[in-house]
């Protein structure tokens, strides 16, 4: 059964503001928080009827909001930690057997790296490398721009709209995009033209 998110909708005076305020700076990107987070094998440890233990382990991660739009809450410094991990056949140990049977693979004991949050703050989720080749990277806004936004004004005259991840102007949305079994729908001109 579905959880009811419906809000309900109550009087705004001073301890209501001041308990929203509270929750609001508790979820900000500040000092690392530990979270489960699912261990990563190597895929060469994975086959039928082989469990891990543990499969999830508890590490110090950045989690959090921040004011920019932009910007996530990402590690400043971290460090490389190794988690003790057992891997062992799960139908012996199902059988009562506490070994392994024959033919199945013995118990192994390793160490597995994981990543460890030491401090965090808000920064740019994206860099230059996310950016195609028409677009620049904006450090101040954080985002990729076009390099040329000289069409953007004349794609409303050709009933287009912009788009700033093709820098080019596209066919809106709403527009449909079927056609006839004899057309085939034409991305230049947002229509449907004979085949």
């Amino acid at each position: 059964m579905p959880e009811d998110m419906s809000p309900v909708e109550i009087a705004c005076d001073r301890n209501f503001k001041r308990e929203s305020n509270i929750l609001h700076r508790q979820s900000l990107c500040r000092p690392p928080r530990k979270q489960l987070i699912p261990v990563k094998m190597p895929s060469k440890y994975y086959m039928p009827g082989v469990y891990h233990r543990p499969n999830m382990y508890e590490v110090e991660r950045c989690v959090g909001v921040c004011q920019h739009p932009n910007h996530k809450c990402l590690p400043i410094e971290k460090e490389i930690i190794e988690v003790p991990i057992t891997s062992d056949f799960i139908y012996s140990r199902l059988l009562g057997s506490g070994s392994h049977t024959s033919g199945n693979p013995p118990e192994k004991c390793m160490r597995i790296k994981m990543e460890k949050h030491l401090l965090c703050g808000c920064q740019c989720a994206m860099t230059q490398k996310n950016c195609s080749d028409k677009q620049v990277f904006s450090e101040d806004r954080c985002i990729c721009e076009c390099k040329d936004m000289s069409k953007a004004k004349s794609c409303s005259q050709l009933n287009r709209m912009w788009s700033n991840e093709k820098c080019d102007c596209i066919c809106p949305p709403t527009i449909s995009r079927q056609c006839s079994s004899a057309a085939v729908f034409d991305e230049t001109n947002c229509r449907c033209i004979q085949n």
